[in-house]
């Protein structure tokens, strides 16, 4: 016998379309997430690798700095740590010569992000040939502002790195040596690559502040 009479779990929602609530615990997380990122334009999101955001983020942007710093100075100081204990010419000629060289070429051949391997890998590259918030963002890295900004971060690395040689040739009360030794093939690249991450990151830091406080 044929019965019209549904049960009556029938007329009720559907199990995935009730939606639980949130505990406490789990919205301050989220709180705590997005405070995070608050420093990252929502402009920028779509245009910009994951991988990037991740270490532009502060604390993380902070712990990569200081590891760049600490390997710089490993490199930089190896004869002051270890034999014959003595600072080198080349050491504080160098400390000088790498931030000024890297702020010439940025300010001569502007960084374009959306040219460079993480951008380019997330299928993002020449994106500024085509969208205009990328455009806007390339444009704040080819600004007046963004040269400004490359000389204070020079002097700021020569009174991390110069500052620090002198003092230290003026406290051992002996001349730098003036030999480059051989290890120097290696540690000259290197310096330089640790100098060229530190300016890569502080101006991407840099231009997606300028960036925010435009929004």
């Amino acid at each position: 016998m044929s019965s019209n009479h549904h049960p009556d779990f029938m007329h009720h929602h559907a199990p995935e379309d009730i939606q639980e609530p949130v505990s406490p615990h789990v919205q301050a997380q989220q709180q705590m997430e997005d405070a995070r990122f608050a420093f990252f334009p929502t402009s920028l999101h779509g245009r910009f690798p994951q991988i990037w955001i991740l270490a532009l983020e502060n604390n993380n942007c902070r712990l990569i700095q200081i590891f760049l710093f600490i390997l710089a100075y490993i490199t930089l100081f190896a004869t002051v740590i270890g034999q014959p204990h003595r600072t080198e010419f080349i050491s504080i000629l160098i400390s000088f010569l790498a931030p000024i060289c890297f702020t010439f070429w940025y300010i001569i051949f502007p960084l374009n992000p959306y040219e460079t391997y993480f951008f380019t890998r997330q299928g993002l590259a020449n994106l500024d040939e085509k969208d205009e918030v990328a455009q806007q963002f390339v444009s704040v890295l080819k600004s007046p502002q963004a040269a400004s900004f490359l000389w204070k971060r020079s002097q700021r690395l020569w009174l991390y790195f110069v500052l620090p040689m002198v003092v230290l040739a003026l406290g051992l009360e002996r001349l730098p040596l003036l030999a480059a030794g051989a290890s120097w093939l290696v540690r000259i690249p290197l310096f330089f690559f640790f100098v060229f991450c530190l300016f890569r990151i502080e101006m991407m830091r840099w231009a997606v502040g300028v960036f925010k406080s435009n929004e």
